[in-house]
């Protein structure tokens, strides 16, 4: 449709008019709600500040682990809040245990060591504090078990020590927090209800401490704070702790062992206690028919000694232990009756000077004859004296030449002593004195034979059942002329058929100083151990059929330098031997048609330190063992304090396995 000009104006006008009334009334319309508006600002107030929070991630800190980010926030009255770390006020007490440090725009906790601490944040009046805890950073537990083997009469700490080993600080002990469980509490268990008298006399409970039940094997398990540590063997062994030296906890005298001789039936007796100046000796019995250690007794208390470090020597005849030693000024002797538990004392003879001097000897003989001697230095000479199977002491001393330490007796009462002398026209002269103080009237029968030119002195000889000797004899240039390629080692033997013999064994390579000898008879063939101290080996001679001739080493069976404490002991026609290793106590064998072979292992012992050994062969062809060993006790404040514990062994091997093969 075509809309003419007229009728075009006119719409657009009405279309004007209604637009523009429409707009007026809006505009009208809003000025109403903003004044509205305005009137309600006017009567609110803004949002104020409430309180200060911190935020840290956790409160239980590593020392030496990585550092925490820590804020802060300002907390409004709306609800809504604000971070304001960087501008508040930080403090730790104590300040040792953590510090606050900002580093590229960010605020952290340092620990700084192992403790407790309070951080506390302040910002225009508002406060905030938070408790930490810094904990060691543990990334290792090291445990060192005190023994694979352990005495079944006492309770004893199972391991040596437990440190958790912390990076970049100080271990620290976990001892007293670790969790103990044996599988089989009828061996062992951790009651601590077994009281140990020598070790830990006043402690109760004893914490850690493995209990023995019975005789066996169990397994132990160790945690801590829910970190398993492992399962270890452990045995109860059939043998005794029975006591420990001066450092032990409980303060006690010097401890050591006075000998451990056997009596007819095979009991033992334990003489224990204390010699610095004074003697305080107790004795325990070992009964042989019950198998078991008898309750120990006092024999005396603070005995005066004054000695020259006199060693105190003991025999075991039925129900008597006798006991001698020397003074500077007496021979003294005491009988202790196991029964009555009463002691006796004998002075077997005195000096007006300080001139008795060790060694001190005592010999016992089969029908139960004694031989006791000494060295007085008033008169140059070994002075002996002899009891009879009866108990009476005689009144003649016996003299010989001072060479004491050249002096032996065996169990059938024969006795030699042996020395080097020099004659007008400088030839040098074995000469031996020997008899039997078994007989009576003793016959002292004196012999010379000719010796190397150089010899230096005479061993202690070795006297078989039958009284023939074995002399070791070492020789080399006097000492401001030595010359290495001009020692040696003969060997002079005496049997009671073909007389006198000297062979020479090393003619060169035997050192004046350190070398070990030690010879045993078995019948009338005798064993001789030649440990070098230059570390050469130990060398085995064998002597048999009227000559000496080398055998297998101990270097041969792994023991390249062992030391030679005791001499091997005879065992029906063959010989043992000990040899102290670092891992076990080792017994050897040794016959003509085999050579060495082992015959017995005791341990292993290492845990508990260096060990020393002395042994006693029972008339049941029993080998007793007592060991000392040296150990290292934690203390309540975490220190250690050494100690010596003394073990016994009454059944430590039988030797009638140690025998000469048939045929």
């Amino acid at each position: 449709m075509i809309m003419t000009i007229k009728e075009f104006s006119r719409r657009f006008i009405t279309f004007a008019v209604s637009t523009t009334l429409t707009l007026l009334l809006c505009a009208c319309g809003g000025g109403g709600s903003s004044s509205g508006s305005g009137n309600k600002e006017e009567t609110e107030s803004p949002p104020t500040a409430q309180k200060v929070s911190i935020s840290l991630s956790t409160t239980e800190l590593l020392y030496y682990g990585e550092k925490q980010a820590i804020s802060l926030s300002l907390i409004y009255s709306d609800g809504s809040s604000e971070d304001i770390t960087s501008s508040a006020e930080w403090a730790v007490d104590p300040t040792t245990v953590a510090k606050i440090e900002a580093t590229d725009g960010t605020t952290y906790v340092h620990p700084l060591e192992t403790g407790s601490a309070t951080i506390t944040a302040s910002h225009q009046g508002l406060k905030d504090s938070i408790d930490i805890t810094v904990s060691p950073y543990i990334h290792s537990i090291e445990t060192v078990q005190r023994a694979i083997t352990f005495p079944k009469n006492t309770a004893m700490p199972f391991l040596k020590h437990a440190h958790a080993r912390v990076q970049g600080a100080p271990d620290f002990s976990i001892l007293d927090d670790i969790i103990y469980t044996s599988s089989d509490p009828d061996i062992a268990d951790f009651s601590g209800t077994l009281y140990s008298v020598i070790v830990h006399p006043d402690r109760s409970p004893l914490t850690g401490h493995l209990t023995p039940r019975s005789v066996g094997n169990t397994e132990v398990t160790l945690n801590y704070e829910g970190v398993d540590l492992g399962t270890r063997e452990v045995t109860v062994g059939d043998y005794y702790l029975i006591g420990s030296d001066a450092q032990r906890l409980n303060n006690a005298p010097w401890f050591t062992t006075f000998g451990l001789p056997s009596n007819e039936k095979g009991d033992i007796a334990l003489l224990t206690g204390s010699s610095s100046g004074q003697f305080t000796v107790d004795l325990q019995v070992f009964n042989t028919a019950t198998n078991s250690l008898e309750e120990k007794f006092n024999v005396f208390q603070n005995f005066e000694l004054k000695s020259h470090n006199s060693a105190l020597r003991s025999a075991f005849s039925d129900n008597t232990v006798t006991l001698f030693w020397i003074t500077p000024t007496a021979a003294m002797s005491a009988n202790i009756n196991i029964q009555t538990r009463q002691a006796s004392f004998v002075t077997l003879s005195e000096s007006t000077e300080d001139a008795f001097y060790e060694p001190n000897y005592l010999f016992k003989s089969e029908s139960g004859s004694l031989m006791v001697c000494w060295l007085n230095t008033s008169v140059l000479l070994t002075q002996c004296k002899i009891r009879t199977p009866d108990g009476i002491w005689s009144q003649e001393l016996i003299e010989l030449p001072r060479d004491i330490r050249s002096l032996n007796a065996n169990h059938k009462g024969y006795a030699a002593l042996a020395k080097i002398i020099d004659r007008e026209d400088g030839q040098k002269i074995l000469q031996t004195h020997r008899f039997n103080f078994d007989e009576q009237p003793i016959e002292i029968v004196v012999e010379e034979i000719p010796a190397p030119l150089d010899a230096g002195g005479a061993r202690r000889p070795a006297i078989s059942a039958t009284g023939s000797l074995a002399i070791p004899i070492t020789y080399a240039p006097r000492r401001d002329e030595f010359d290495f390629n001009e020692s040696g080692l003969q060997v002079a033997t005496r049997t009671q058929t073909d007389g006198w013999s000297l062979q020479e064994i090393y003619a060169y390579g035997v050192m004046r100083v350190g070398t070990e000898i030690e010879l045993s008879w078995s019948g009338e063939r005798a064993l001789m151990l030649v440990a070098d101290s230059l570390g050469a080996g130990s060398a085995t001679w064998l002597y048999s059929n009227m000559s000496w001739s080398e055998q297998e080493s101990l270097k041969a069976i792994g023991f390249a330098t062992p030391t030679l404490d005791h001499p091997p002991l005879p065992s029906n026609g063959s010989w043992v031997m000990h040899v102290p290793a670092l891992d076990n106590f080792y017994l050897f064998c040794f016959d003509e048609a085999s050579g060495w072979s082992p015959l017995d292992t005791f341990g292993p012992m290492a845990q508990w330190g260096d060990m020393g050994g002395s042994f006693s062969l029972r008339p049941s062809n029993q080998l007793a063992l007592v060991w000392k060993e040296r150990a290292a006790f934690g203390t309540e404040d975490g220190g250690y304090k050494n100690n010596s514990l003394t073990f016994f062994h009454p059944n430590y091997s039988d030797l009638s396995q140690c025998s000469l093969p048939e045929g």
